[in-house]
């Protein structure tokens, strides 16, 4: 067998989806160019067809690990993530296609994409890492699924650079990809050719270098007004996806955060924003463990470390932000979080900036 089948590991990764327009994408790609239908695919992963009727629904990352472990079992392909990212198209990366093509720039569509990558799947997230003239987009797997298969960051960048190509009009130079499986060397040139560039794998990180420059490109479709509609769009569609995929505790804690600025952040209030009493709110937490001053504390330091790492607000300012009426009072938790003063805290964070 010529993949790295890993779906006993996927079963970790409980709350990470994927859309299901993306997961057809990949069913009907293989139908078409395999030994198998579309049945006999959707059959061997697991899945029930209703399932994968409405494009806008998802499905979990563990059923799309399993899918495209399966489709890889069946056809016995090695090139089969990448094969199929370098055939993906607009309607298989759904509205975040559409945000790209209308972006004024590459850089616009590159930060649409990091911004709202979620919207075809949340397996793993995209870093755009820029130096002097250098640029790095890196696609990084969440923690519970590093072991998915490696089909899946090469189907991601495959598609990247295949529709990069399609929304700019022609092929912009690429320095070198990196990948962080292995990749047996016989197999190694149709990534170059493919990619037009070196292609290292067995690497720290699953990484594509390309000169800065290039994030400047206008593009071809660019229409602006069509953007940002497309934009607002998006965010409504994110924070959808993102309530019905997060835990009690998380949803909890998004609203903590999102009150903080507010100044209320009472268990009465937050219930009702959840639509259930404050008994059921403390009943909830209670079977988790948790208790509704543990979560006040955690989204207070959190909001703290991110507030004083910006550098862009006084220290009493984000005191009172906090919900405390004496710095004095700030400076005492956030010792006791970080056995650092809020001071020097933020003077070891500038320092480490400016190395």
């Amino acid at each position: 067998m010529t993949t790295e089948l890993t779906k006993d590991a996927s079963n970790t990764a409980k709350n990470r989806t994927v859309a299901v327009s993306y997961a057809r994408a990949l069913i009907n790609h293989c139908a078409k160019i395999y030994d198998f239908t579309a049945t006999q695919l959707i059959s061997h992963a697991g899945l029930l067809p209703d399932n994968l009727q409405d494009d806008k629904k998802r499905i979990s990352a563990a059923q799309y690990n399993n899918l495209i472990c399966s489709a890889a079992e069946l056809s016995d392909d090695p090139l089969l993530g990448w094969r199929f990212g370098t055939k993906t198209s607009t309607a298989s990366f759904n509205l975040l296609g559409y945000i790209t093509m209308s972006a004024e720039t590459l850089g616009d569509a590159a930060k649409a994409l990091q911004n709202f990558e979620l919207l075809v799947s949340d397996i793993g997230h995209t870093v755009i890492e820029k130096s002097y003239s250098l640029a790095h987009a890196k696609w990084i797997p969440h923690s519970s699924c590093e072991h998915f298969s490696f089909h899946i960051p090469e189907a991601v960048f495959a598609g990247w650079i295949n529709f990069g190509r399609t929304i700019v009009g022609w092929d912009v130079p690429i320095n070198q990809i990196t990948f962080s499986h292995r990749k047996a060397k016989s197999l190694q040139k149709s990534y170059s050719d493919f990619f037009n560039c070196p292609v290292i794998f067995n690497q720290t990180e699953n990484a594509i270098e390309f000169d800065t420059k290039w994030l400047s490109l206008p593009l071809a479709q660019a229409q602006r007004k069509v953007f940002n509609a497309l934009i607002n769009e998006a965010e409504n569609s994110v924070n959808e996806i993102n309530s019905l995929s997060m835990s009690f505790e998380k949803r909890v804690k998004h609203l903590i955060r999102a009150n903080l600025y507010q100044s209320n952040v009472s268990m009465e209030h937050i219930a009702q924003q959840l639509k259930i009493s404050k008994r059921t709110l403390q009943r909830y937490l209670s079977n988790d463990g948790l208790t509704y001053r543990e979560l006040i504390d955690n989204c207070k330091q959190e909001l703290a470390i991110e507030l004083i790492k910006s550098n862009q607000l006084p220290l009493i300012t984000i005191a009172g932000i906090l919900g405390f009426s004496e710095q004095s009072s700030f400076t005492r938790a956030f010792k006791r979080w970080t056995n650092q003063s809020p001071q020097l805290f933020r003077s070891c964070n500038q320092k480490k900036q400016h190395k």
